[in-house]
């Protein structure tokens, strides 16, 4: 099991989550989701990255063969990147983007 010590309700304490590689990955789509939803940015960067965790969702579950998952891979790597170049312009606190990145991560293990 891992651990992940996030700020999940944004109240400036430390929450832990603890996965697994068995962690259902729509159980990590809606962590995701949630996160997002307590980002302190704009509504329209909060609908376009959450538009972007749902695509992925569906692709994975409409997974069929490790060809398709080639292109959810890719899809998670173009959001992390995403969510780096939105930190580094000041769009997202560098905390969130980070704690962004670890659930990326965390779905793309999860795979």
């Amino acid at each position: 099991e891992n651990t992940i010590s996030i700020d999940e309700n944004g109240d400036g304490e430390f929450d832990s989550l603890f996965y697994s590689d068995e962690t259902d990955i729509s159980e990590i789509i809606q962590i995701l989701r949630e996160k997002i939803q307590t980002l302190d940015v704009k509504d329209k960067l909060k609908k376009n990255l959450i538009k972007k965790i749902e695509n992925i969702g569906k692709k994975v579950n409409k997974k069929k063969n490790d060809k398709s998952l080639k292109g959810v891979f890719k899809n998670i790597n173009n959001l992390i990147n995403e969510v780096g170049k939105k930190a580094n312009k000041g769009k997202i606190g560098d905390q969130d983007a980070q704690e962004l990145v670890v659930f990326l991560n965390a779905l793309e293990s999860a795979l």
